[in-house]
């Protein structure tokens, strides 16, 4: 791949169940996305991690703090238990800030923290995304202890914190004794990577980065994609029409950053990651105009590209003559306009550059049918 997606994985525990569980978890979400590549921060020997891992990865022998492990509380006297809870929730600002510049310097736009409180720290101070992976839930095991020793109350203060930074929480058993390239579906490994892969979907708009057929290289946030006209990604466009030939035209909002206030294509939107372009199609005609017309048909594709960004653009075209009901988020407005005002009205700023693309292409294509 290309344009790997880089994810951070903090490994802390070295005992082989969670090393298995690690590399299941890692493998499922290679398996839902081939592109993704892995920063493995552990004290776990590499030659041991490569014999389960079947993921794109990069290791660094760093020990990324102690663990929180359910079964150490339980088993500590008070003293013990205090000494524990030191170790795993106190660290410095240094250290958080290491593991946060080596995070950004490998552009991970996630952390992955199996049972790790200094991943989370560090996730949030990068500004990216968490997930906390465990086998229990942390409050359920310590509230008691907390109660119970009041003496403890600090580190329960200092645990609640960082349970909540985490953006998310996984729930998955210490992997059986099997090889980890031989995934169990039934543990909840490809439940646990597909909710994975549909958060970052859906908060940090990954978007795929393909050729000019449609073949994807690689993926990035969309943040990334936008301001680089070198990763070209895949939207869906569709020309809605009324029973008298006028074409819907939408308005973009004002907080646009591209073209605002410009009246553009009847309905404009991404592909998203591991979505079909007829789903993203239909999904963005409910999520824009609030319609679902039959008889939706592929027109063309085409490429648009300025110093902004490169589009692969899906057409398609349909007629309509029901309620529209736009989302005033992205749309100011939406109007049918006739071909005669769409021409008069070509160059002098009132319509988006990629609309007016779009409406040359699509009067070329009219004229070869």
């Amino acid at each position: 791949m290309q344009h790997k997606l880089s994810l951070a994985y903090f490994l802390p525990v070295q005992d082989p169940g969670h090393v298995r569980r690690a590399a299941c978890l890692m493998n499922s979400i290679h398996a839902q996305w081939p592109f993704v590549h892995f920063e493995v921060f552990s004290g776990v020997r590499e030659d041991v991690l490569k014999n389960h891992l079947q993921a794109a990865h990069a290791c660094h022998n760093r020990y990324p703090g102690t663990a929180l492990v359910h079964d150490r509380p339980r088993q500590d006297n008070p003293e013990e238990k205090a000494e524990f809870l030191q170790r795993s929730l106190s660290f410095g600002q240094e250290q958080v800030g290491e593991y946060s510049q080596l995070l950004s310097e490998a552009g991970c736009c996630l952390a992955i923290s199996d049972t790790s409180p200094l991943a989370i720290a560090a996730a949030g101070k990068a500004g990216i995304a968490s997930v906390l992976v465990e086998d229990y839930f942390w409050t359920e095991v310590y509230k008691g202890l907390f109660s119970n020793e009041p003496f403890l109350k600090e580190y329960a203060d200092m645990l609640g914190k960082y349970l909540h930074q985490a953006d998310l929480r996984i729930d998955l058993p210490a992997a059986e004794d099997s090889h980890a390239q031989h995934i169990p579906e039934h543990q909840g490994y490809g439940d646990a990577a597909r909710a994975i892969c549909h958060y970052l979907v859906q908060e940090q708009e990954i978007l795929e980065v393909v050729d000019r057929e449609g073949c994807v290289l690689g993926a990035a946030p969309r943040k990334r994609v936008h301001g680089n006209n070198s990763l070209l990604h895949r939207v869906v466009h569709v020309l809605v029409f009324d029973d008298q030939d006028r074409l819907l035209l939408q308005k973009r909002s004002l907080n646009k950053r591209v073209a605002p206030g410009r009246w553009d294509t009847s309905v404009g939107g991404h592909v998203d990651c591991g979505e079909s372009i007829e789903t993203a199609m239909y999904r963005e005609m409910q999520e824009e105009l609030g319609i679902r017309p039959r008889d939706v048909q592929f027109a063309y594709k085409y490429i648009h590209s300025n110093d902004f960004e490169s589009e692969l653009v899906y057409t398609y075209t349909c007629r309509y003559d029901g309620q529209v009901e736009f989302n005033p988020e992205e749309i100011d407005a939406v109007k049918f306009w006739k071909t005669e005002e769409i021409e008069e009205n070509l160059g002098n700023g009132t319509l988006s550059d990629n609309f007016e693309d779009e409406f040359r292409l699509y009067r070329q294509w009219m004229g070869k049918r």
